[in-house]
């Protein structure tokens, strides 16, 4: 009597948490509590069922996949699943967890399975709403030393860049590549508006020069 005291108390405690938890979250949010030690209450309690489409009394996993009678020899008390990701029959994407108590007189599970299949559109739109290519300290520290550098490679070429002919322009392209300029962020487009020709033009004359792209 006494054993049946306390598996019906603990049941009455787990199951008070499990309301607890799926009114706390909401409607995405399934409760259940597992009887381990009877395979036709292994759904003894369930709270927002319809978020695995499962009921009292079911013998289904939150995959959707039936439980084997078996099942309960396999499953240590010492062993916890938590924050897993379960793909349902159903195509939804569930955020699982669950925990055992185990004692003499009884054996039970509690899971937590919360339906994030609407989030996953929500992160993917926030991923790409706050990414950036890169940080503006670097782009600016880029762009002056671009500058500097290839003011100081037509000054020693010593020819206005309106009166260059291609020989200058090459020099010029030469000299940026000996100082690692096309190796920093965006160096081709401004070494072609700098020079008044096409960014095409600048590939050919690194081409020309035996540079590989």
């Amino acid at each position: 009597m006494k054993a049946k005291m306390e598996s019906a108390e603990m049941f009455n405690h787990l199951c008070e948490i499990a309301k607890m938890i799926s009114e706390t979250f909401g409607y995405h949010c399934e409760t259940v509590i597992h009887d381990c030690e009877h395979y036709e209450d292994f759904i003894a309690a369930i709270y927002n069922g319809h978020v695995s489409g499962r009921k009292k009394g079911d013998c289904v996993y939150i995959t959707g996949d039936p439980v084997p009678k078996d099942a309960f020899q396999n499953i240590d008390p010492g062993t916890n699943y938590m924050n897993c990701q379960v793909v349902t029959t159903g195509g939804k994407t569930i955020k699982s967890s669950t925990i055992y108590f185990k004692s003499e007189n009884y054996h039970y599970g509690l899971g937590i399975n919360f339906d994030i299949s609407q989030y996953t559109g929500m992160r993917d739109a926030l991923d790409k709403l706050i990414s950036t290519s890169t940080k503006l300290e670097e782009e600016l520290y880029s762009r002056q030393s671009i500058n500097q550098i290839m003011n100081e490679c037509i000054g020693s070429v010593g020819v206005p860049v309106e009166k260059m002919g291609k020989y200058d322009r090459m020099r010029i392209i030469q000299l940026l590549y000996e100082r690692n300029v096309f190796q920093m962020q965006k160096a081709v487009p401004y070494v072609a508006e700098r020079l008044n020709i096409s960014r095409f033009t600048v590939y050919n004359y690194l081409k020309e020069l035996g540079v590989k792209e």
